[in-house]
């Protein structure tokens, strides 16, 4: 199995922008506590607030699937704070796609890699 990276871009609306840093703070705990088979998860917020990015790398398809579970009680509150656009990098698994494919992502197959 391959490495999965994916690059979240998420439109916050105006009147969540006060609301990004408490959920991704969550969200950042929760990883931290439960996911060995992330090996990046790093959050960027322009500087007006307006848009936040988001850079996730996985061991494996097995392990973005096991983010998407643990991370389930906050998706909630992350769909409230904007529009999140996905890119998935890599060579998912058949079972990531199907997890994956209702956020509509665009995919990226490996061509080099250092």
């Amino acid at each position: 199995m391959s490495k999965i990276a994916i690059r979240g871009d998420l439109r916050v609306h105006d009147e969540m922008r006060d609301n990004v840093a408490a959920v991704v703070e969550k969200c950042i705990a929760r990883v931290r506590e439960n996911e060995p088979g992330t090996l990046l998860y790093d959050w960027y917020v322009s500087e007006d607030g307006a848009r936040c990015i988001v850079f996730d790398t996985y061991e494996d398809s097995d392990a973005a699937l096991f983010h998407m579970q643990n991370l389930g009680p906050l998706v909630g509150e992350l769909a409230a704070l904007g529009t999140l656009r996905l890119e998935v990098h890599g060579e998912p698994s058949d079972e990531l796609r199907a997890a994956i494919d209702v956020m509509q992502p665009t995919y990226f197959r490996t061509l080099a890699l250092l």
